[in-house]
């Protein structure tokens, strides 16, 4: 039987389509490609009628990835939602916190995501063409980014409702601490911009996947092959966008964006436990 982690459910009344099909797909689709290599280009209306099969699977295997990763998570919402109806205020978790205790439940927490995050980029068609070296390097320059996209549904009305461990809340106090409130500001207002978008889930996991590969990075080796996965993951979103009508307002927004985000994770990946005081 086939492993359930390599399927991927597309349409009704169509049968499931595994990893090993979609990459097939990506692969003798992106034959028929003229795209430019620069995001810039990512615009309403720029995809091809005859690939909105290829695509709208490529969408779905992305969809199919961000829910395994946020399996874990799911509990997490419920948590903060019930914690926001019973007026539960935050200022109660500054109390007693210890730093090494802080630290080191951050540490495990971004480590977790770490592990299921390289899965993600692994699974995803296309990316498993980079070597290991240069996979290490694109998970490196993006793993913070995409670490918020996968919670931004935890940051609500300006706090984090994310529970680090049995022990440790985290929090926007927290976030200042160990980022700086400078870094944390940012970080926060990118979340607010990101809600305005009003991003369905699908097209979250989209984005979260077409933002690995939206910048250049000249520490990896196979350039080609990131400018040709920018080009394809432009297409699989702006299909995706295309689906729910959105305006052009949204793609120069996202463009925008995705800046922003990746020079964060430079800031963020600066977090050291020295610098870390708690009051």
């Amino acid at each position: 039987m086939e492993n359930s982690e390599n399927r991927v459910c597309v349409v009704p009344n169509r049968s499931p389509v595994s990893s090993k099909s979609a990459l097939n797909l990506y692969t003798s689709f992106n034959k028929n490609f003229s795209i430019s290599p620069n995001p810039q280009n990512l615009s309403p209306n720029s995809f091809y009628k005859t690939n909105e099969f290829g695509l709208s699977i490529l969408s779905d295997k992305c969809f199919q990835l961000y829910q395994e990763v946020m399996t874990d998570y799911d509990w997490q919402l419920n948590r903060a939602v019930g914690l926001i109806q019973k007026g539960v205020k935050f200022d109660l978790f500054r109390y007693n916190l210890i730093k090494n205790d802080v630290w080191q439940a951050y540490c495990a927490e971004i480590f977790s995501f770490t592990k299921k995050f390289i899965k993600f980029v692994q699974n995803t068609p296309g990316f498993n063409q980079f070597d290991s070296k240069d996979l290490s390097i694109l998970i490196k320059h993006r793993l913070f980014t995409c670490y918020g996209l996968f919670l931004t549904k935890l940051v609500i009305d300006g706090e984090f409702y994310m529970m680090l461990d049995s022990k440790v809340q985290s929090s926007r106090y927290l976030m200042e601490k160990v980022y700086s409130k400078e870094v944390s500001d940012i970080i926060f207002d990118l979340h607010e911009r990101i809600h305005s978008f009003r991003l369905t889930t699908k097209e979250l996991a989209v984005f979260i996947t077409w933002l690995l590969v939206s910048e250049d990075c000249d520490d990896i080796f196979n350039k080609e092959l990131l400018v040709h996965l920018r080009m394809y993951y432009s297409q699989v979103l702006t299909y995706e966008f295309n689906l729910n009508n959105r305006n052009h307002d949204i793609f120069n927004a996202i463009i925008e964006t995705s800046s922003l985000l990746n020079k964060l994770n430079r800031m963020c990946s600066r977090a050291c436990y020295e610098n870390l005081t708690l009051d």
